[in-house]
This record gives C-alpha cells, structure tokens and sequence, in this order.
C-alpha cells in the first residue's frame, strides 16, 4: 500500500531590505567635507583666504592718501587670490576620484553618478558665493578703515560693474576648471590646461591678421565687459568664449564621467 506523501509549504523567504537611496541635501554635505579633508583642498582655501587679507592690507596701505573710497574700491584686487585658487579647488573636487583611484567606492555608494555630479557642482557654488560674500565684506571693511583713519570719506554708491564683474568672472572662472575636471579627469593635465588656454587664447587676441581676429572670439576677455555697454559683436565673442570653454567641457564631462569605467 502506498501512502501520499505530504506536501508542505515551502518557507517563505525574509522580505529584501533595500538600501535607502542617498539624498542629495546628504551628498552635497559629504562634497563639502571632502573639500576640507584633503591636504590640497584645505589649503588651497587658507591660502585663498589669506591671500585676500593680504590683497586687502596692500590695497590699504596704497590708498591712504585717496580723498574719496568707493566701498567696492579694493574688491577687483580682494578676490584676486580666490579667482586664482577656486578654480584649482573646482579641478581637484571632479578629478580626485580619478586620479586617487577612489570612484569605484564613490559610484558604488551612489550609483547615480549624476547626483554626485550635481552635489560636487551645488558645494563648489556655495563654496563660490562664500568666497564672493568674504571678499566684498573685506573691501567693504579695508574701505572703512581708510576712511575712519581720517585720510577721506567713503563712498556707498554701487556699481554693477564694479561689483558683479568680479563676482560673475569668478563664477565663470570656477565652472571653467570644473569643466577642465569632468573632460579630463586627471589633476595636472586639467590644472596646466586651465591656465594655459587664457594665456594663449589672449595672447593670439593681441595679434594681427586671421589670428588675432580668431583669438578675440575664443579668448574669453569680453566677460569683463559683460555690466558694461556691449556691443553685438562683444555679445558673440563673450558667448563664443563660454560655449567654448565652459558649457563644452561640463557637457562634455558629464558624458563622459556617466560611462567610463570607475576602477
């Protein structure tokens, strides 16, 4: 006689627990301490910061004598040290992943690789503007001590020229190397190429003939100009210059930084 075996159910397997998706608020804050834990970025800031005082200190010393100070007077020499230096930060923020062999860790943390590219580009832009509030607040304060040490009287008037060409450029200057960054994604090849196309860009403006002509459309020295009376051809070597040297780049970098291989 054979007997049925009996069938039991089989044991239900435990609900996966999937991994909460990093928020972006959380990545960019990470970007941000990442900016100040390395060696490179950390001092590349204080050397920014006290490089402007520095810049502040000349500036009043030089203008003792003056009878009248603009409070905006010293902000072109005051944010000098940050348009020199922020740039490189941008550079190093998009290629320290590549170049310290880190992205596997960092893209398999977060695979959306364009989230951590939009964090890295949301902390270098409120790095930006604190840089830009510090160096306005020290021009405004170098101004003031001209004036409270009896040498003349400030003057309060604004100027957009004088006050967003400064600000404006150094955003450009820093979206640029963040350009340079993501398309190349090696440190000192996107660092001498960030300072090598101004100079030779400008450097071909000054000539004569076909060339000088083609430098003037690519070397970027209309966006001094930009709050100030332009004229249409200004307009299209200004844009020319940014589709060149900075959309490009980002565009051509988060391509790129989406498909290569993270090792």
């Amino acid at each position: 006689m054979t007997t049925t075996p009996t069938i039991r159910p089989a044991t239900m397997l435990p609900p996966v627990q999937l991994a909460p998706s990093v928020g972006l608020l959380r990545l960019v804050r990470v970007e941000l301490r990442k900016l100040v834990d390395t060696r490179a970025g950390l001092w590349l800031l204080a050397i920014s910061v006290l490089g402007s005082i520095g810049a502040a200190g000349l500036w009043l010393t030089l203008s003792m004598d003056s009878a009248q100070v603009p409070w905006i007077g010293p902000l072109g020499l005051v944010i000098a040290p940050f348009s020199v230096l922020l740039p490189v930060v941008a550079i190093l923020v998009f290629t320290q992943e590549w170049t310290q062999r880190t992205s596997l860790t960092t893209f398999t943390l977060q695979p959306r690789r364009g989230s951590v590219l939009g964090a890295k580009l949301i902390a270098l832009g409120l790095v930006t503007l604190a840089c830009a509030v510090i160096a306005i607040a020290l021009s405004a304060a170098t101004a003031f001590i001209v004036t409270a040490s009896g040498a003349g009287t400030i003057v309060w008037t604004w100027h957009a020229a004088g006050l967003l060409t400064p600000v404006v450029t150094l955003a450009i200057g820093v979206a640029m190397g963040a350009g340079f960054g993501m398309a190349l994604m090696n440190s000192p090849a996107a660092i001498v190429a960030y300072f090598l196309v101004p100079t030779v860009t400008a450097a071909a403006a000054m000539l004569p003939g076909v060339i000088g002509t083609i430098g003037q459309w690519i070397s970027g020295e209309a966006w001094s100009l930009l709050f100030t009376p332009m004229t249409g051809v200004q307009w299209g070597q200004a844009a020319t210059a940014f589709a060149l040297w900075v959309a490009l780049p980002l565009a051509l970098g988060w391509w790129r930084t989406l498909r290569v291989e993270a090792k």
